[in-house]
């Protein structure tokens, strides 16, 4: 006989629940590892992004108001120092609290290899950008006008190049500890590793503003390229050097690579006039360039990272 102390009716409720309460967990929590699933991580992270921004933004546009600051170089530094500080305390705030792991573990570890990385990225791009606007020149794609320093003061320039140097670098880490540092490994964690660098890579163009079709192409393949050399080392200075190295050689110096996105007068230092004939009356050969250029950057990182430990 069974004692009606203890029931079946008092054992069922555990069997029938704890199941339910198990499914609705798994929506949110990686039971393995006791944190929130990584696209919630991610929901949450980019939710972040947006408030620290729009707080920093009112907050420094504020201090430039009442310093008079509302326009040239002052003003980009502003709008990027908003946009870079959010990106990075999102991330910092995202990857201490929902990741549960530490923000040097994205591949920000400081050491003699990074900074090799990060130098090597650099010289490698610059030199690609500036080998492209000399083979241009070269073809008759490109008219080099009158250098920077021979009409303005020498101060103006060297005040220019400095001040698109911080930007660009400022660009260079934002974008970088962005796609291929936070959205990258955290997508690759939810899903996979192929399915993360092509849905970084299609989502990089988009922080850029008035892209063609071709543009947005161009772009496709570059955050393919940073992602490979991510993938190759496992760390984002590679990645940031080839980022810096190609906006700042191909912006700054000779502006084949297009311009800063903020009007401020700050051209580059050999300013040039585009002559590139049209291949088939539809791109040109300037354009067809940058394939080639993104090609032997890959060729490079692959054999700069051949004898690299997985």
């Amino acid at each position: 006989m069974l004692d009606p102390g203890v029931s079946v009716h008092q054992s069922q409720p555990a069997e029938i629940e704890s199941p339910r309460a198990s499914t609705l967990a798994d929506l949110f929590f990686s039971q393995g590892d006791r944190r929130l699933r990584a696209a919630w991580r991610l929901a949450i992270q980019s939710l972040l992004l947006l408030v620290l921004t729009i707080l920093l933004l009112v907050l420094f546009f504020w201090v430039g108001t009442s310093l008079g600051i509302r326009a040239g170089i002052p003003l980009l530094l502003e709008i990027q120092a908003s946009t870079t500080l959010g990106v990075t305390l999102s991330i910092y705030l995202a990857r201490r609290w929902l990741d549960r792991r530490s923000f040097v573990s994205l591949g920000l570890e400081a050491d003699r290899r990074g900074l090799n990385d990060f130098l090597f990225g650099v010289a490698l791009l610059g030199a690609l950008a500036a080998g492209e606007a000399l083979v241009g020149w070269s073809l008759g794609w490109f008219s080099f006008e009158t250098p920077a320093w021979r009409v303005q003061s020498p101060s103006s320039v060297f005040t220019a190049i400095l001040a698109s140097l911080l930007a660009l670098a400022t660009v260079a880490w934002t974008e970088e500890l962005l796609f291929r540092g936070y959205y990258l490994q955290n997508i690759s964690q939810g899903w996979s590793l192929t399915s993360a660098v092509i849905l970084t890579a299609l989502l990089f163009p988009l922080v850029h503003p008035n892209l063609t079709v071709l543009d947005y192409l161009h772009l496709v393949l570059a955050g393919l390229l940073l992602a490979y050399a991510y993938v190759r080392t496992r760390r984002l200075w590679l990645p940031i050097g080839l980022h810096l190295g190609w906006n700042f050689v191909g912006v700054s110096v000779f502006g084949v690579a297009g311009s800063l996105p903020f009007d401020i007068g700050l051209g580059p230092l050999f300013p040039h006039t585009s002559h590139a004939p049209l291949v088939g009356g539809l791109v040109s050969g300037s354009s067809l360039a940058a394939f080639l250029v993104l090609g032997l950057a890959a060729v490079s990182v692959f054999l700069y990272t051949r004898n690299r430990e997985a």
